[in-house]
């Protein structure tokens, strides 16, 4: 099931993809953690994202507890290559983070802690190399009444 990204206020940024910017190494978080604004430059793209966000959670919805694999797949990663990324499933009320990831490739992605243990997957690239044109990580479900959830999603 492909999941809507939401897009207000600083998150508009999650539709972007910023193409002249250069990652630093390590992961985005830090004071990151609720703007998901990258501090790597460069502007925010306007054309459609170069990316898809697809999910196995099936169209009834999550189950309290149970892990889904979340992918991201570049579609041209030739002209838009992947550097960094952050991803965060939020209330679609109150935005507070909700679930738990897990890394696929720790030599990809990592998890980061912003309002709960590992609420945050996000890249991990020393290297400052291209990540790969398709991600795989696991999100695990929030326990029943986290209400709806979306997932935020900022590339670069």
């Amino acid at each position: 099931m492909d999941l809507p990204l939401i897009f207000l206020g600083l998150a508009l940024i999650a539709n972007a993809h910023i193409s002249n910017a250069l990652p630093v190494g390590g992961n985005a978080i830090g004071s990151h953690c609720k703007d998901m604004v990258p501090a790597h430059g460069g502007m925010p793209q306007t054309s459609p994202a170069p990316y898809t966000i697809t999910t196995d959670i099936p169209a009834a919805g999550y189950t309290p507890g149970v892990s889904y694999t979340v992918t991201v797949e570049a579609t041209n990663a030739i002209v838009y290559p992947t550097h960094g990324f952050i991803a965060q499933f939020r209330n679609y009320n109150n935005l507070t983070t909700r679930g738990v990831f897990t890394a696929w490739d720790t030599n990809i992605s990592t998890t980061a802690d912003c309002d709960r243990l590992q609420d945050t997957i996000t890249h991990y690239n020393p290297s400052k190399v291209d990540l790969p044109s398709l991600i795989n990580v696991t999100w695990m479900a929030p326990a029943a009444g986290a209400g709806p959830l979306r997932i935020w999603f900022v590339s670069l």
